[in-house]
């Protein structure tokens, strides 16, 4: 196993090699990694068994034990993806400004990698080969820390993805896994300021936040998604509970599904009737607070901390709220900034929410669970940034790069 010291050295000499390479190398590669997945789905379930095995006997929560489940289509779909980012356009070398001085010099602002990005995430062996191949397609070395829960699957996915990479002619370490699950290694990856350009942590608010404090390394925050719905009077009410089960339930585990619904107090009673029956339906425990917790039946009430949680689970808070101030206040001052959705009809009520819901991600009677690459149109994504510089929302290609400012002139002297 690498120390991080190499691990940090080979990666600045692979993304300087790597600075080299045409992207129709690159597109070879990933060609060949989707290849190489297909090839070996026997062998890659082989060792993701032995993940399952120990989550299993370390008594992992059901739901989040989905996450580390692969399968043979789970596999395909990890190739099927590879193939996606490969036939995305090339964000390198794009013109985003150009200028000619009054002293006749040309200033042109063109798109460039990164670099070297770390990227740390949680039991989502998925997130190896996403996170690779979005780096990669934009010029960029990474080095992946998952969780140590998944290290014998993204052993072998790193172990495949190299060789792959390796066969096409990219660098050796464009792709290097930190193998040691000691937390300290952790801390001096993110302080690697010699090696590491860009720290993206993606995963639960625990591993966000100690990246973020503890990070020297800039790091582009994302993940962490404890989503509010506020439901209006205006709203249709049919239609508005689909959109929250929706939300809630088709996948629960991930960071765009819903957490909380915050309820206007003139919503119409039958409102409540309805949604609490799809709720049971779906086998969701709800958390009420008490002044509607005898709405819901087989509730448990929800306590103040409750805002701040995000369950990841088939759990719900629901609260009563006097109007929509209140409702965007408790979301501005809860949520993590990552997908918050209003059900209504008015006009004025939607606009309202629109301009001051702080948030990547605003949804309007639709769920909160097309917060995703694909859906945003960037054909795969490598988080959602939670933050507000350089990147908000799903990140694809374009969020990968920097910027490089080239001016030609003629020897001129100010």
């Amino acid at each position: 196993m690498n120390t991080l010291e190499v691990i940090g050295k080979n990666a600045k000499l692979a993304a300087k090699e790597l600075n080299n390479i045409e992207t129709q190398t690159i597109n070879s590669a990933l060609e060949l990694m989707a290849v190489s997945l297909e090839d070996n789905i026997e062998n890659i379930l082989i060792e993701n068994k032995k993940d399952v095995d120990i989550a299993i006997k370390n008594d992992m929560a059901k739901v989040m034990l989905d996450r580390l489940i692969l399968n043979e289509d789970r596999i395909k779909d990890l190739a099927a993806n590879l193939r996606s980012v490969k036939e995305l356009k090339s964000p390198l070398d794009e013109v985003s400004y150009s200028y000619k001085s009054l002293k006749g010099f040309n200033i042109t602002t063109i798109s460039v990698p990164l670099g070297v990005i770390a990227m740390i995430y949680e039991a989502r062996p998925n997130v190896t080969s996403e996170a690779m191949s979005l780096a990669l397609k934009a010029g960029n070395v990474s080095i992946l820390r998952g969780s140590s829960s998944t290290l014998n699957t993204n052993m072998i996915l790193v172990d495949l993805i190299r060789k792959a990479g390796k066969k096409a002619g990219l660098p050796d370490n464009f792709v290097q896994l930190v193998e040691s699950s000691n937390h300290e290694d952790v801390t001096k990856l993110i302080q690697m300021n010699e090696y590491i350009d860009v720290v993206i942590p993606r995963g639960g608010v625990g591993l966000i936040k100690n990246v973020v404090m503890n990070a020297t390394v800039p790091i582009i925050e994302t993940g962490a998604g404890n989503n509010f719905a506020y439901v209006d009077p205006s709203l249709d009410i049919d239609k508005a509970i689909e959109v929250l089960v929706n939300a809630k339930v088709q996948r629960p585990t991930v960071c765009n599904s819903l957490e909380k619904i915050l309820i206007h107090k003139d919503v119409d009673k039958i409102f409540y009737t309805k949604l609490n029956k799809r709720l049971k339906e779906e086998k969701v425990l709800i958390k009420a607070d008490n002044k509607i917790i005898d709405k819901f039946e087989d509730s448990i009430p929800l306590r103040d901390d409750d805002l701040n949680i995000e369950y990841l689970d088939y759990i719900i808070g629901i609260k009563q709220v006097n109007d929509i101030d209140e409702a965007i206040t408790i979301i501005n001052t809860y949520s993590t900034k990552h997908s918050n959705l209003i059900l209504a009809t008015n006009y004025y009520t939607i606009e309202k929410f629109k301009k001051e819901i702080d948030s990547a991600c605003v949804y309007v009677n639709t769920s909160t669970r097309f917060s995703d690459g694909v859906e945003f149109g960037l054909g795969s994504e490598i988080g959602i940034s939670t933050q507000k510089l350089h990147a908000r929302g799903p990140m694809g290609l374009k969020a990968l790069t920097s910027i490089k400012n080239i001016i030609d002139g003629e020897y001129q002297i100010k």
